[in-house]
């Protein structure tokens, strides 16, 4: 076990060195692949590489500052024993030599990599000679090789022409032109594997040769992927390209299991909130909605989610020991397992971490200001310490900054586990943990973050109105049920309970525990004292309940602390209401949303464009301003999947016009995210994106809050607050309701129809008072919008005035939407009628 986990945590390290974007190599597969850990580099390799590298001196080589080729044929031919299979200059094949045209650029690999499948090579043999190999072109291409200047990061974007795209994207494009999977990107520091299958997502990862000496792993794992006998000498399935696509479908297993945990994490704050309540007499959540907790739990778990990756991503100030000690969740986790290891006892009666989470919403909404510590305020009604004021034991009276309260006791050992869930995930065989996996927020796409909380949105928190049960089930489809109900059924046997847990209608009725042999395993299994103490507790000691549920207790699912989940009478529970299910939301890929978002697009980013000419090279990017002008509407957004590749799509035909205009944001050419200044002018533009043009609208109200949650991660930046999406992203019904402001002016569903309406409606004559209310408001409302449109999110304060204004403009649409709610209703009361029109007319004189 020992062993494992060392060869385990080898892997971490490795991947958490590299700089990926994925999907790019998981966890599980180079366990499976490498079961004995890495191919250790050779002394040799080493002393050869700082020989190279720093020449005679401790800092890297002058001449080494200019031209690394001589390194990089080594690197490759050498150390990776690529030597007489690494093709370069004339013997390039012909179809390769000649390029790839796109936008007028023609994309040319400096080299590849075509091994003799018939001829293994061992790891660190002697190189065989070019005279005596066989380079036939019958012999398949593995992986492109672009050499770039000493200096340059693949993630940049060549200055030399008008084409946005990176290094790193145009080597993919060659690949899946030239159907070659993998690509190699380097300046001789910067290694970045680009994995583009002609089918899937781009995903790729950076090693750096100026690491190689004081970090061991970065060359073993560096080796190990990429050495001759990886391409030749092992099984196909083991070969890099298959380990790449076995880590694509690993990674959707991550995305299940963390989903998984994140919605018990989500059913263990709402529990423990209830809990809270109830020792209290019922204060807490004196007014509250159930879908309110719920609500609030779910942003709970967003917020969290935000942290993490906020602090990976060093969006802030995790190095700063202030920041450490007080703020971050990281480390809070840390403190609380090593406090867990020596005395849990005191981790369930003190609530201190609770308190801290509220506290480290409330710096990143708002900001932190000191000399010895700078947290930007990012704003936005994500981390809003009011929009959930009873977490904090508040009433909606005053604002957080003047109101006290005393939070919601959530205890240390709950807020661990909520924690736990988010950053250890579990997977289980047969009944006992089968694999254990740390996880880092750096290799969580946006995507996959949004269709984690989808799987939130089929469920919701309710009352009980009697005991109820949480008992096991399909997993995200597990019952709870009322103590009368089982009770009843066990009254005509175990053999009738059985088939009421288990027959076709308890599918239907969503009560199946299982198949009928598992039930009545279950069943007959004893009540160990273990479980009858967790049941008692459960039951805040009354013997008697304990007593009726015990003949139920084997079917009782645990919650994250292993305790079985008791619903008492007046307790708020998490159920499944199929309200996702219902309304047909399914998870939309990445790759996918990227293709829908480039295909619709694009005729409108460009002229002439796809719709004028297939031939990429005569397509012309529009004007910037013409970009920033476009509105894309997702009219059911759900947690925002094509409308955050719409925004990154739209951000580099932002970028591509800016370089075509000669703006001075084009020309920059960095995006390492190890430099402050990087990253820049990408962060700029899917922010303007984000502000000007992209918009979104959705039955759920939490479903565009997750919406915006997935925008907010695309734009983030470390010197900026939250882009402002209020007005953007909305709650409504896409298919109901009015579609043009005439329709309001002129007081009927049929714009035309109001228009030539002859009697006036009672009331709301041409020149009625009304009317000219209904005019007054249209245009109040929409000066507003310009106004706030016209504002960028720099700075908190021009948040703050956007803010002023979307309240302000909101308070002038409440008359004008129920006028619209109205005129829906008449054309809805209307439907079916012969003459329509003439029906409508009717019913608004009535009206």
């Amino acid at each position: 076990m020992a062993a494992r986990r060392r060869v385990a945590e080898q892997h971490e390290d490795w991947l958490n060195l590299a700089d990926a974007e994925p999907p790019w190599f998981s966890l599980p597969v180079l366990k499976r692949a490498f079961p004995n850990g890495l191919d250790p580099a050779p002394p040799e390799v080493r002393a050869e590489h700082r020989a190279r590298w720093y020449g005679d001196g401790e800092t890297p080589s002058a001449r080494l500052a200019d031209d690394r080729t001589d390194y990089i044929d080594w690197l490759l031919c050498d150390t990776l024993g690529w030597r007489g299979h690494y093709l370069t200059g004339s013997e390039l094949p012909a179809a390769l030599a000649a390029g790839v045209a796109q936008h007028d650029t023609t994309i040319t690999p400096t080299g590849v990599y075509q091994p003799a499948t018939s001829t293994p090579v061992g790891l660190f043999d002697e190189p065989a000679d070019s005279a005596e190999t066989d380079t036939s072109t019958e012999d398949r291409a593995r992986v492109l090789v672009f050499v770039l200047p000493a200096g340059t990061d693949p993630r940049s974007r060549p200055t030399s022409d008008t084409w946005s795209a990176t290094w790193l994207q145009r080597s993919a494009y060659a690949c899946r032109t030239h159907d070659i999977a993998l690509a190699l990107v380097t300046d001789g520091d910067h290694l970045a594997l680009v994995h583009a299958p002609t089918d899937g997502a781009l995903g790729w990862g950076t090693w750096r040769a100026s690491e190689f000496d004081s970090e061991p792993v970065i060359l073993d794992s560096l080796v190990s992927m990429l050495h001759a006998r990886r391409f030749t000498a092992v099984e196909d399935q083991d070969g890099p390209e298959a380990l790449l696509a076995e880590s694509v479908s690993s990674q959707a297993e991550v995305t299940d299991q963390l989903g998984t945990q994140v919605r018990r994490a989500t059913e263990l704050l709402v529990n423990a909130i209830s809990r809270a309540d109830r020792s209290r007499g019922g204060e807490l959540l004196a007014g509250v909605d159930p879908h309110l907790v719920y609500e609030a739990a779910v942003t709970v778990m967003m917020r969290t989610v935000f942290l993490l990756v906020a602090e990976e991503n060093d969006l802030l100030p995790i190095d700063n020991r202030h920041y450490q000690g007080v703020y971050s969740i990281r480390t809070l986790r840390e403190s609380l397992q090593q406090e867990r290891s020596m005395n849990p006892e005191v981790l369930e009666t003190r609530t201190t971490a609770w308190h801290r989470l509220l506290a480290t919403s409330r710096a990143v909404h708002s900001g932190v200001h000191h000399d010895e510590l700078s947290v930007q305020a990012y704003g936005g009604n994500l981390f809003d310490p009011d929009r959930f004021p009873f977490l904090e034991g508040r009433t909606g009276d005053g604002s957080w900054r003047t109101a006290p309260g005393t939070p919601v006791p959530i205890t240390d050992l709950d807020v661990l586990a909520i924690l736990d869930s988010l950053l250890v995930l579990r997977f289980r065989s047969g009944g006992g943990v089968t694999d254990t996996r740390r996880l880092s927020y750096r290799y969580v796409d946006v995507e996959q973050i949004g269709h984690i909380y989808e799987r939130l949105l089929d469920h919701d928190a309710v009352v009980a109105l009697h005991v109820v049960l949480g008992l096991k089930g399909k997993t995200g489809e597990e019952p709870e049920i009322g103590l009368p109900e089982l009770e009843a059924k066990l009254i005509d046997g175990p053999g009738a309970l059985v088939a009421w847990l288990t027959n076709k209608d308890a599918v239907a009725a969503g009560r199946r525990v299982g198949t009928k042999k598992q039930v009545e395993k279950l069943l007959a299994e004893p009540v160990g004292q273990h479980l009858r103490a967790g049941l008692i507790q459960a039951c805040q000691g009354d013997q008697n309940l304990a007593a009726r549920i015990e003949p139920f207790a084997q079917l009782l699912r645990l919650d994250l602390r292993d305790r079985p989940l008791v619903f008492l009478q007046g307790s708020i529970y998490v159920t499944e209401t199929g309200s996702r299910r219902d309304s047909g939301t399914a998870y939309t890929t990445k790759d996918l949303a990227e293709e829908v978002a480039e295909h619709t697009l694009a005729p409108l980013c460009y002229s002439p464009g796809p719709q004028d000419t297939p031939d990429t090279n005569e397509w012309r990017v529009r004007p910037s301003t013409e970009i920033l002008d476009l509105k894309v509407c997702d009219p059911a957004v759900g947690s925002g999947a094509i409308l955050v590749a719409a925004c990154r799509y739209l951000a580099d035909r932002l970028i591509e016009a800016w370089r075509t205009e000669g703006d001075a944001r084009g020309a920059e050419t960095a995006t390492a995210a190890d430099d402050p200044n990087r990253l820049n002018v990408v962060i700029e533009a899917r922010r303007l994106v984000a502000e000007h043009c992209c918009y979104g609208v959705d039955r759920n109200p939490m479903a565009v809050e997750m919406a915006k949650l997935s925008l907010w991660l695309t734009t983030v930046a470390k010197n900026r607050p939250f882009t402002f999406l209020d007005h953007a992203l909305k709650s409504g019904d896409s298919l109901l309701g009015i579609w043009d402001l005439d329709q309001l002016r002129h007081l009927h569903y049929d714009a035309a129809a109001g228009r030539a309406r002859e009697t006036p409606i009672p009331g709301f004559s041409a020149g009625g008072d009304a009317v000219a209310a209904v005019y007054r408001l249209i245009g109040e409302a929409t000066e507003m919008r310009r106004e706030m449109h016209g504002i960028e999110s720099v700075r908190p304060a021009d948040v703050e005035q956007k803010q002023k204004l979307h309240r302000a403009s909101e308070e002038r649409l409440v008359l004008l939407t129920a006028i619209a709610d109205v005129l829906a209703g008449v054309a809805l009361s209307t439907a079916g009628e012969s003459n329509p029109s003439a029906a409508l007319r009717a019913c608004a004189n009535r009206r």
